[in-house]
């Protein structure tokens, strides 16, 4: 869409357009392209820190080693790692089980098979003591109103009758 002079509007915002040149929807694609990407990378940031946050405690109480990540060689290691996952590596016929935050703590997590099966206890027990809260939360906002009948209130409780009284 275009303002006034023949300059394009996006999102209730002017953007000039020079004179004797004109906008083309392929730039303005690309600038609402590029926008979007910003933003999508900014929430993936924002959820791969919430994971971190969650899990980088787990790691430590279970036994997984924390690496900085500072040198180019140190981040060698990790190439190929999906973030904020647990990730497993076979080497001589052993699991090795890795978790990379680029982020939040910037280092990586390694741990054997004996530190990845406590992990994943304490990863459920959390995930019960969540449920657990959820429930308790839930309880205390329903509110009783008493009934005689599945459908009628108890006499003295207002209904529409009572108010026109």
């Amino acid at each position: 869409m275009l303002g006034c002079a023949g300059a394009p509007v996006y999102g209730g915002h002017y953007h000039p357009v020079p004179v004797g040149v004109s906008a083309s929807p392929k730039t303005i694609g690309e600038e609402v392209l590029g926008g979007m990407r910003h933003v999508v990378r900014a929430e993936e940031r924002e959820k791969g820190i919430s994971i971190a946050e969650r899990t980088e405690p787990l790691l430590d109480q279970s036994g997984f080693e924390s690496m900085p990540l500072n040198t180019p060689g140190e981040r060698s290691v990790i190439a190929g790692l999906a973030p904020f996952q647990i990730n497993a590596l076979g080497q001589d016929h052993k699991l090795q089980y890795w978790f990379y935050d680029p982020d939040f703590c910037k280092c990586a997590y390694e741990g054997d098979e004996i530190a990845y099966a406590t992990f994943q206890q304490a990863e459920k027990h959390q995930s019960q003591e969540h449920n657990e809260k959820r429930y308790l939360v839930n309880s205390e906002r329903q509110v009783y109103w008493p009934m005689n009948t599945q459908w009628e209130p108890v006499e003295g409780w207002w209904t529409p009758d009572t108010r026109t009284k």
